[in-house]
């Protein structure tokens, strides 16, 4: 993106070859698309890149970025797929006074993921949309996705396998990962499972 001063016109007039240099009619032209560009297309151009950068937005613009991406809802999430106190080997569960603890009927209800969450399901879409699916790509895009390095196997039979080599990853997006096919995959294969510890 150009900086705000840019001076369009000087620079269009400057790529006129020589032999139309003294044509009013060409120079007055010439002098028509630059101002047209630096009054109306670059204020949208520097929108557009500001609403693309989304790891600063909030709320509804998250939204729209998300839409643009192609999800066309924040995706909701049940309560029981939260970190909360439970049983000891369960992924998203925590030890006492390290996550709360939901009741049955608490445990049934959903809400929109918030929004930290929210936009790592964007950069998966966006990988998913964007990476050509080899092994490489596959980790890199786990890698960032949940922010742990990993290890991705291919069992050479159409599916593969996947381990965070950490115990210390957002369950929330564990959950995402598994429950909305948020890792790229080549197509027709299928990742049989999503481990994590060391």
């Amino acid at each position: 993106m150009p900086e705000t001063n840019f001076d369009y016109t000087s620079k269009a007039q400057s790529r006129i070859y020589g032999w139309y240099e003294k044509g009013p009619k060409l120079i007055r032209w010439i002098d028509v698309i630059p101002r047209l560009v630096s009054s109306n297309l670059e204020m949208a151009l520097q929108t557009l890149n500001y609403i693309l950068d989304y790891q600063h937005l909030t709320g509804a613009m998250l939204d729209i970025v998300g839409r643009i991406v192609g999800i066309s809802e924040r995706p909701r999430i049940a309560m029981a797929a939260l970190e909360h106190f439970g049983y000891l080997g369960d992924l998203l569960s925590k030890g006492y006074n390290q996550a709360p603890y939901y009741d049955s009927e608490t445990a049934t209800r959903t809400m929109p993921i918030p929004d930290y969450a929210f936009k790592a399901v964007i950069r998966a879409k966006i990988y998913k949309n964007s990476i050509l699916c080899t092994v490489d790509s596959v980790k890199e895009s786990v890698d960032n996705i949940f922010g742990v390095s990993c290890t991705v196997v291919d069992n050479k039979d159409m599916t593969m396998l996947i381990n965070l080599n950490s115990s210390s990853f957002n369950g929330m997006l564990y959950y995402l990962a598994i429950n909305y096919d948020l890792i790229p995959k080549p197509s027709g294969v299928e990742i049989t499972s999503i481990n994590g510890g060391k």
